[in-house]
């Protein structure tokens, strides 16, 4: 991983810089399938930016994406914020009301969505429906909800691209101040609230999460959690995009059995989660092996026997993961100091960190491997943070 540099803070400028330095390496897709490189995913973006201006979208409109997490997530964003638009993510998990009350405050020009989320717009005013596309292909109810499949609608960008070969596509020019998202937080107490962050405050915070460990280009992130989070898309989806990672997306929810069979395929390196994701697998696959064992348990209530015990299942954990990973990120929520304890004992690599959305989300962690950084805290102030 590199020291920030003085570079543009845009997200387009990540997604040319990545292709400039990395772009025949494998960039983007999901687990176990075969990822775009780069340049492809690059195409892509542009294309898509290219049939959404064809088709009316200005700087400023907004694009809404009510999807859960793929590659084709990933390349409407970027095509939309390409152009000027302002990117409207979608938690998948949030129900039909505050699905309706986002859609009629935002009046999107464009609504990505898929099959497991199409029944939460049916009821909504057709005024406030723009033009649906399913990002999974699926066909919504004719007569009740017009769509078009993603395939067709990025079938026709490419062709619109491919008349443009001769020229470089002229975008709209897109400055560090402009708006590019505007995300809905799950609020606590009525619907969800409004956080508007612009394109310095996400790529100055992905530049800066870039100097908290080392991690070698062509690296594989294994995102689990969903990219509609602030957390999940600066960490998991701008952070590898920053340092010519790949990303795998999981496209199931991730159970320790299935978590352990993707990374058994992908042998990921880097993996940001929750504190869930880590204590399910504390709970199911660590304790029991100590608790069934009377040797274990009473050899774990000695120090050195803990020490051999845990450094053993330590390095079980990691073959668990794949047996290449560099860390884990582990934030959204606070650790169970007993789990957090059993991973220091273990030696497993972990890295905790603390944010909010209208942070970027990253505020503090790490760096990796600081001795001074202790036990349930949240590691130092990310560089920028003060």
């Amino acid at each position: 991983m590199r020291a920030v540099e003085d570079v543009r803070m845009t997200l387009n400028y990540i997604l040319d810089s990545g292709c400039i330095k990395y772009g025949d390496m494998p960039a983007i897709g999901m687990a176990m399938q075969t990822p775009l490189t780069y340049d492809e995913f690059r195409d892509r973006v542009y294309a898509l930016a290219l049939q959404m201006m064809d088709e009316g979208v200005k700087k400023g409109d907004h694009i809404a994406i009510l999807a859960e997490n793929s590659h084709n997530w990933g390349t409407v964003y970027l095509a939309s914020v390409r152009i000027g638009a302002i990117v409207v993510p979608i938690l998948p998990d949030l129900p039909e009301g505050d699905v309706h009350h986002i859609l009629n405050q935002m009046r999107v020009k464009f609504l990505f969505t898929t099959q497991r989320q199409v029944e939460k717009i049916y009821e909504l005013n057709e005024k406030v429906l723009s033009p649906i596309i399913t990002l999974d292909d699926f066909e919504a109810m004719p007569g009740i909800l017009e769509s078009r499949k993603f395939s067709d609608f990025l079938r026709a960008a490419e062709t619109l691209l491919q008349g443009k070969e001769d020229d470089f596509p002229e975008f709209p020019e897109v400055s560090e101040d402009d708006l590019a998202t505007i995300l809905y937080t799950s609020g606590t107490s009525g619907y969800s609230k409004a956080v508007m962050l612009s394109h310095k405050n996400l790529t100055s915070d992905a530049y800066s999460a870039s100097t908290l460990a080392e991690i070698a280009p062509g690296s594989v992130f294994l995102s689990i959690l969903p990219i509609s989070h602030t957390y999940e898309f600066t960490c998991s989806f701008l952070l590898p995009l920053v340092l010519g990672c790949r990303i795998a997306y999981a496209g199931k929810t991730p159970t320790p059995a299935i978590l352990q069979r993707l990374c058994s395929h992908e042998k990921p390196h880097v993996i940001f989660a929750v504190p869930l994701v880590l204590e399910k697998i504390y709970k199911k696959r660590v304790l029991p092996k100590i608790e069934k064992s009377f040797f274990l348990t009473m050899l774990c209530k000695t120090r050195l026997g803990k020490k051999v015990i845990y450094k053993k299942i330590g390095r079980t954990l990691l073959e668990f993961f794949g047996g290449n990973l560099i860390f884990m990120g582990i934030g959204g929520a606070a650790l169970n100091p007993d789990v957090e304890q059993f991973l220091v004992d273990s030696q497993f690599p972990y890295l905790i960190g603390y944010g909010l959305t209208e942070g970027s989300p990253l505020i503090a962690g790490g760096p990796l491997g600081d001795p001074s950084i202790v036990p349930c805290s949240t590691g130092k102030p990310i560089p920028g943070v003060e």
